[in-house]
């Protein structure tokens, strides 16, 4: 089975989905089923190869006006391909050479699967926006002296920064692990292991401290400004005080 989940910022779950128990919604699709998280993204898993001509079948039906083709070819997607095949010793599934494997493709399973999936592309979204907007911020602490007369470019990166910040934390705050898992001891550790498989908590580490860096960063930036602005200040006074005496030393002289 072909499982390709697709990161759909600012879109709409389409009328007429299931609600799964695990979050989000789902319905049927060809030859299996479609996943919609509750961070946006759409997940596809079917038996079929999933081809652009699939993938625009796919948005008429659910009548998208985002294009999933053009996402495949310059978003935000992942993929992944579950083997079913009987295993032995009664195990519900397996990690074997890199390939995950189902006895069978039921919804509960495979919706465990399209969930950890959808998880792993919204955190790829979050870790290239996280990425950014750190960079920015490094490139503009390094021209702090440089340009302390332009505010601006400040200004806009702790407006974008604090912005990140909270989309990324409340986006974190859905990821986290459904409790639904907690009814199921084999779902559960399926879950676990499609999560550890795609390093899950690894990267919601990394993210974690690339966010308090980036209050760091806002922290430093807003002290930067704080300080710029005092020693405008001082400037200021220093000339007007220097203007003053002047002005004094010439009226004592024409006296």
């Amino acid at each position: 089975m072909n499982l390709l989940s697709l990161n759909l910022p600012n879109t709409q779950k389409p009328n007429g989905w299931n609600r799964f128990p695990m979050g989000g919604y789902y319905r049927p699709c060809a030859e299996g089923w479609l996943f919609f998280s509750r961070f946006s993204t759409l997940t596809i898993a079917t038996t079929r190869n999933i081809t652009d001509e699939l993938l625009r079948q796919i948005q008429q039906e659910l009548d998208l006006e985002v294009d999933l083709v053009s996402t495949k070819q310059n978003g935000i997607w992942q993929d992944l391909s579950v083997t079913i095949a009987p295993l032995s010793g009664g195990r519900g599934w397996a990690i074997e050479q890199g390939t995950l494997i189902l006895p069978s493709a039921e919804l509960y399973p495979i919706g465990v699967v399209a969930h950890a999936l959808a998880q792993s592309t919204a955190l790829e979204a979050i870790e290239i926006s996280v990425g950014e907007i750190m960079n920015e911020g490094e490139l503009l602490q390094k021209g702090l002296r440089k340009i302390p007369w332009r505010r601006d470019p400040f200004i806009r990166f702790i407006a974008r920064a604090l912005r990140l910040r909270h989309e990324a934390t409340a986006s974190l705050s859905l990821l986290d692990k459904p409790d639904f898992l907690w009814e199921s001891e084999q779902l559960d550790h399926l879950y676990d292991g499609v999560a550890s498989w795609l390093e899950l908590k690894e990267r919601f580490k990394v993210i974690d401290y690339k966010l308090s860096r980036l209050s760091e960063t806002i922290e430093t930036v807003v002290t930067a400004i704080d300080q710029s602005r005092m020693e405008t200040l001082e400037w200021t006074i220093i000339v007007l005080i220097g203007i003053e005496i002047v002005v004094m030393v010439a009226d004592v002289l024409k006296g």
